[in-house]
């Protein structure tokens, strides 16, 4: 009888083990602040990422689809434009003139090298042209889903 109920003691306790240790609550995901560019950079480096600032060059004519100008940095060799508004409503309204796909921001017709990404949080937008699906993972698990939609 003693045998049986340790048994028993055991069951359960394996039982429980079981459904609750192999669980993953999200309240564990990291939820990221992005109030600004440095913000950003942060939470890369968090997850490991090398960042390469990048500094214009003297000669370099600035050109922008948005009202304000990037900063631009490499992460892991993969180049990202960050750009950074008075806020999020006027960000939210220039993220609104970039299209589906990516190709086009507001009037501008665009050839990108690779395929087109942007990210919106807050009064910051990302921009990234690539294919480093890792990158892109992580980009989302810290700004959101893609503003654009690719294959």
């Amino acid at each position: 009888m003693k045998r049986l109920g340790s048994i028993l003691l055991l069951a359960i306790v394996m039982t429980l083990l079981l459904v609750f240790g192999g669980c993953k609550h999200k309240s564990e995901e990291k939820t990221y602040i992005i109030g600004s560019s440095n913000d950003l950079i942060h939470a890369l480096e968090d997850k490991n990422y090398k960042i390469e600032y990048i500094k214009p060059h003297k000669d370099e004519v600035a050109h922008s689809f948005f009202s304000v100008y990037a900063k631009r940095i490499k992460v892991d060799g993969e180049m990202l434009a960050i750009y950074e508004f008075e806020n999020s409503d006027v960000a939210e309204s220039q993220a609104n003139t970039i299209s589906k796909d990516g190709y086009s921001i507001g009037n501008a017709l665009i050839s990108w090298v690779d395929k087109p990404h942007f990210f919106k949080k807050e009064k910051t937008i990302v921009e990234y042209i690539g294919s480093k699906k890792s990158l892109i993972k992580d980009l989302e698990a810290i700004l959101g889903k893609s503003l654009t939609e690719q294959e």
